[in-house]
């Protein structure tokens, strides 16, 4: 459960740490807003919904689901030196978000009905 907390520091470190970047697409940099958003997003929902590493979840799913195609491949890599949690964190971490978006579901309808 540490790994899963610490990738999540480190996700919210990573804001401070897009010079560190080499590898930009064209139109792509550490102020563009369109990396911002892509980072404040997808990059966050791999460790915190899957429990991985700080990554898209496109080239979290390519490496270790094994997908093939040319959007996976040019991806970019995982940051920050962050890795995939232990086993049973990537199987509760899943499992906890969905109880607790299915009670908030609930919840809504409670109030709705």
């Amino acid at each position: 459960m540490s790994q899963y907390l610490e990738n999540l520091k480190a996700w919210k470190q990573g804001f401070g740490r897009f010079a560190e970047i080499q590898d930009w697409k064209p139109g792509w940099g550490p102020t563009s807003w369109k990396w911002k958003a892509l980072y404040a997003t997808d990059y966050l929902a791999t460790p915190l919904f899957l429990a991985g590493p700080v990554v898209s979840i496109s080239r979290f799913v390519a490496e270790y689901w094994g997908v093939q195609g040319a959007h996976f491949i040019h991806a970019g890599p995982i940051l920050w030196g962050t890795t995939r949690c232990q086993p049973w964190v990537r199987l509760a971490v899943p499992a906890a978000w969905l109880i607790l978006l299915g009670a908030l579901v609930k919840l809504i309808r409670l109030a709705l009905a």
